[in-house]
């Protein structure tokens, strides 16, 4: 769960430095959740209302109604307006973030920095940010964005203390110039596992190009017909029956051209049994009978491919060099992070005074003593 936009300096880096601990820079994330002065918002879509009140609490910080109406109006553009529950999902998801970056602040609060260190770097990139402008434009550059001075500091604190409790649950620092408490460290034997598992995918992927044998379930009688007729007919296919003439006999996709679909990338195939077949199969190999999902994921039928060959594409570097080592660690620490950094957040949510108001549902677990 994270919010939209990004931001820079990496704070963390620069707090680090102030206090004397090592510099680092870890991603920052910034959203908006307070209702501030600024331009006229834009007509709501029909059916969809604004309230006033509190919309959530975590400790003392409060999130209204009035500020996800209006950081959900900020995102109208990728929602449907007509769906309202599309509408209540995304207003959902927009409380959620709020309670966990909030709670995930608050850890970072109680890390044992002091708050005038805190401040006064934050005080330093501001000043930074505004020197080019002049502080007018500065201010008018805020307001077009929904902000305000005010905001923009507060919301930098809150960040900083988020990326300061995000940095020391995984270890990548200690906290307030401690030394690290986590250990990093990857054994070789887990790395090569990893190569193993991922041997695939670290080279450039080819392109592949496939014919296939869509049997709709709806032509075929119901789900099951459908899956036997297409092992019936793959059958047909291995003793020597033409694939392009079965196609243009049973088959729903691209019948005119026997079933040949468009290139495409091996990484870019959605079934992971297909992608890995793409892989390893010969030109002119049948797949197994796979599954076949709508855009909305409702089975409608079955699919045998055929392999038409693979062009592109480089091999997996060698384990042995160091450049393939690094990006296996990279990656095996990015997950163990995303998973650490949950968990640890649901410990912070269990532990946090958290009110949420009963239209978003029960509110998460609280149960400090």
């Amino acid at each position: 769960m994270r919010a939209a936009r990004r931001r820079s300096p990496p704070l963390f880096a620069a707090l680090a430095l102030a206090v004397g601990a090592p510099p680092l820079a870890p991603a920052v994330w910034a959203q908006t959740t307070q209702p501030v002065p600024g331009p006229p918002v834009p007509p709501r879509p029909a059916g969809f209302q604004l309230f006033d009140g509190v919309a959530a609490t975590v400790d003392d910080r409060a999130v209204t109604f009035a500020a996800i109406d209006e950081t959900l109006l900020a995102q109208l553009g990728r929602i449907d307006r007509s769906d309202q529950a599309a509408l209540q999902r995304a207003s959902a998801q927009i409380v959620q973030n709020f309670v966990v970056r909030r709670v995930q602040a608050q850890g970072g609060a109680e890390m044992g920095l002091a708050d005038e260190d805190v401040r006064r770097v934050v005080r330093s990139i501001l000043e930074d940010q505004r020197r080019p402008f002049g502080a007018l434009e500065y201010a008018e550059r805020l307001r077009e964005r929904g902000s305000d001075p005010l905001r923009e500091d507060r919301e930098m604190v809150s960040e900083m203390y988020e990326s300061v409790w995000m940095e020391t649950v995984t270890g990548r620092s200690g906290g307030a110039g401690r030394r690290p408490s986590v250990d990093r460290y990857l054994r070789p034997s887990r790395l090569a596992a990893a190569y193993v598992q991922s041997r695939d995918v670290l080279g450039s992927p080819p392109d592949v190009e496939f014919a296939v044998l869509d049997l709709l379930s709806a032509a075929a009688g119901g789900p099951e017909a459908a899956k036997n007729l297409a092992e019936e007919l793959r059958a047909e296919a291995l003793a020597g029956r033409d694939f392009a003439e079965l196609v243009r006999e049973y088959g729903y996709t691209a019948r005119e051209r026997g079933g040949a679909l468009a290139p495409v990338r091996a990484d870019q195939i959605a079934d992971p049994e297909l992608a890995s077949f793409a892989l390893k199969a010969k030109s002119g190999d049948l797949s197994p009978v796979r599954p076949l999902f709508g855009e909305r994921g409702d089975l409608m039928g079955y699919r045998v491919a055929k392999l038409l060959g693979r062009s592109g594409g480089t091999p997996a570097p060698p384990f042995t060099e160091a450049a393939t080592q690094r990006t296996l660690r990279d990656q095996l620490l990015e997950r163990s992070d995303r998973l650490t950094i949950d968990q640890a957040g649901q410990r912070l949510m269990n532990t946090s005074h958290i009110w949420v108001h009963p239209v978003w549902g029960p509110p998460p677990p609280r149960t400090r003593s």
